[in-house]
């Protein structure tokens, strides 16, 4: 297939552009500006171009757009007016998580990037499959192709974006004002998230951080199984015993109810760090 990016330069599709071209497909895209991921793509002989102009799209079978693009882009009008299909980023994101039997989502307005990368730093020994927001050194960049079943993505709320994912693991770090120039309100936002876990498999599982009460409850509206996780007792799986060291990274006994697991070492300062931390073990667990 002949895929063609609009916004090709962008952290996450650049992700998935080449996550296409490892798996045969023919790649190609524009950006608006000559951002530094370009680089990379020509240098796998994906071409890329800088500007978005009208142009003639009869070799390309799909068209992939990302949520920064505008509807009288020039060329997602070309391609539309020549009836090439077009998707959404996250429709073909939601595409290629279907082809993995257990897919890992993270979701929340903070911590995706970060809980995203404890996740596959904690599976990266059974090769998964990765797709990240951001760079990460054990992989090499923002994207790792793997041979095993498990596929581990962040999910983004904006514009219910990670409504076409349906993961076997869905995780819900956190729900807060956000993205306001899209949501209503915050009821509105709390609905997007009932919306994402309820599209969990039906054999699968939400992972949800139990000190945050909308989190909590967005879970709850749907008829599927969900965990909690926080610090302290009273939930599924908990952070006790904290300590921290001079850099202010964090330790704490890790307890799935009234039984500890391990002990948690984390190299990364600050106490958001322990709920993050939290999220990946869980879900890892």
């Amino acid at each position: 297939m002949n895929i063609y990016f609009i916004g090709i330069g962008g952290i996450s599709m650049s992700a998935l552009a080449i996550i296409c071209h490892k798996s045969g497909h023919k790649v190609s895209g524009s950006d608006i500006s000559p951002v530094k991921t370009l680089q990379k793509l020509n240098s796998m002989g994906i071409k890329t171009a800088i500007g978005h102009n009208k142009k003639d799209f009869s070799n390309i079978d799909l068209v992939v757009f990302n949520a920064a693009i505008s509807s009288d882009n020039p060329e997602l009008v070309a391609a539309k007016e020549q009836n090439v299909p077009c998707v959404k980023r996250a429709q073909l994101l939601g595409s290629v998580m279907a082809e993995y039997p257990f897919g890992i989502a993270v979701s929340g307005m903070h911590g995706k990037t970060t809980a995203t990368a404890m996740i596959a730093q904690i599976l990266y020994q059974y090769d998964p499959t990765i797709h990240l927001g951001g760079e990460f050194e054990l992989i090499g960049g923002n994207f790792r192709i793997g041979k095993s079943v498990y596929f581990v993505t962040e999910a983004c709320e904006y514009k219910r974006n990670f409504l076409y994912l349906k993961p076997y693991i869905s995780i819900i770090l956190n729900i807060d004002e956000d993205h306001m120039d899209y949501f209503k309100d915050l009821e509105d936002i709390q609905d997007a998230f009932s919306e994402f876990a309820a599209n969990t498999k039906r054999n699968g599982v939400v992972v949800v951080n139990g000190e945050d009460s909308r989190a909590v409850a967005s879970a709850a509206l749907t008829m599927r199984r969900y965990l909690t996780y926080g610090i302290g007792e009273g939930f599924d799986y908990s952070a006790q015993n904290l300590k921290t060291d001079p850099n202010g990274c964090y330790s704490f006994d890790f307890f799935k109810r009234d039984r500890k697991l391990c002990r948690i070492n984390l190299k990364v300062a600050g106490k958001y760090n322990v709920y993050n931390a939290l999220a990946a073990a869980v879900a890892a667990n």
